[in-house]
């Protein structure tokens, strides 16, 4: 069997199902060929170098400020950030179950959810 076999394609056809089955083409903005072709290949080329050309010069321009910051004191936290951390997950938890029984997935990469995980993040490292 080679690497495009029928079982590997039955596979994708399984992932697919469950990450964008759901999603309502019919509406507008939703998807469809309409959704597709709204921007053309060259101004989506341009718009991706753009926004690569402008975060590496941010990353070059931060680089040579970067510097190990001295280290934390250890200062033991009460319980609300604890709780928020429980309450946040249990959210997102359910946004998570909501979008896999609805089989619309693939919105799990809207910002909203992105900054929910940020968050997430966040609050669980010590970051802050």
């Amino acid at each position: 069997m080679g690497p495009c076999s029928a079982s590997s394609y039955s596979g994708l056809l399984a992932v697919s199902e469950w990450a964008y089955a759901g999603v309502n083409h019919s509406l507008a903005g939703n998807g469809g060929p309409e959704c597709a072709h709204f921007i053309s290949a060259r101004r989506r080329l341009w718009e991706t170098l753009l926004a690569v050309l402008g975060a590496s010069a941010l990353a070059l321009c931060s680089w040579s400020q970067l510097q190990v910051p001295p280290a934390p004191k250890v200062v033991r936290e009460g319980g609300g950030k604890r709780c928020l951390l429980v309450l946040l997950c249990l959210v997102f938890g359910m946004e998570l179950g909501f979008k896999f029984a609805s089989r619309t997935v693939i919105y799990i990469l809207n910002p909203c959810h992105i900054i929910t995980m940020l968050q997430v993040w966040t609050l669980h490292s010590n970051v802050v």
